[in-house]
This record gives C-alpha cells, structure tokens and sequence, in this order.
C-alpha cells in the first residue's frame, strides 16, 4: 500500500479543492437540465391537454384555457401565454364548429430562468405543442 510523504500531505487537500467546485457546477447542471426538461414535458402536457378539449365542437377557448391552466398545477413558475390555432374573433366560439377532421393546435409559450452558477439570471423560452384533429 502506497504511504504518503511528509511533503504530500497537503496534495489532497489542494486537488479537492480545485476539483470540487467544478464537480458541484456539473452536478448543479445536470440538476438544472432536469428542471427545465420537467417543465417542457409540463407545457407540452398542458398542451394536449388543451388541444384534446379544443377538439371537442362545443368547447369554447374559455374552456381550452381552463383545461389548460387545470393541467399546468404542479408545475412549476408556469404562467405562458396560450396561443390556439385556428384564432376566433368571439371568446365563445369554437375553433372546431363546422371543421370536422381538420387540425386544432395549442401552443403554450413561456419562460424559464436559469439558477446554475454562472448562467445564473438567463432565461430560456420554451415551448409546449398539442394538437388534435377535430371531433364531428
């Protein structure tokens, strides 16, 4: 077994050192990149979600926005904007009245900021897709 000198004894202390803070960086990255992609994975069910009702005829945005914020609890800092395609002029149309077999599409847009030391404060824009075609 391998015995230390007398002039080494401080070597470990000093490689830990200047290992351990980018080891914690790292392991705060890897942390980080879980966050976001649970929060993209969020967005992109809230977004179904809201398509899966859109798809139905006699669902109004007012009830494809509700579906969709019901779906966003949990996650979160989620608070996007919510774009549904095709756009209506009247809250209490529908985007599927008289379109049987097209395509609704919702799309939830927000932003997310970053905590990992040394992209601390950045924000990234993220997005989240659902679409259904449309019910008869």
């Amino acid at each position: 077994m391998y015995q230390a000198e007398e002039n080494e004894r401080g070597a470990v202390l000093v490689e830990f050192g200047l290992i351990a803070p980018i080891m914690i960086t790292l392991l705060l990255g890897i942390v980080q990149f879980g966050l976001v992609l649970n929060q993209i994975q969020g967005l992109h069910s809230a977004a179904r979600e809201g398509a899966r009702t859109a798809a139905i005829p006699a669902a109004t945005n007012l009830d494809i926005e509700e579906t969709v914020e019901l779906a966003l609890i949990g996650t979160t800092g989620a608070d996007p904007t919510i774009t549904i395609t095709p756009e209506l002029d009247n809250e209490d149309d529908s985007p599927c009245a008289g379109r049987a077999g097209e395509t609704v599409e919702v799309v939830l847009d927000t932003t997310y900021e970053l905590v990992v030391p040394f992209v601390a404060g950045r924000t990234l824009n993220i997005q989240g897709r659902g679409s259904f075609r449309c019910e008869r």
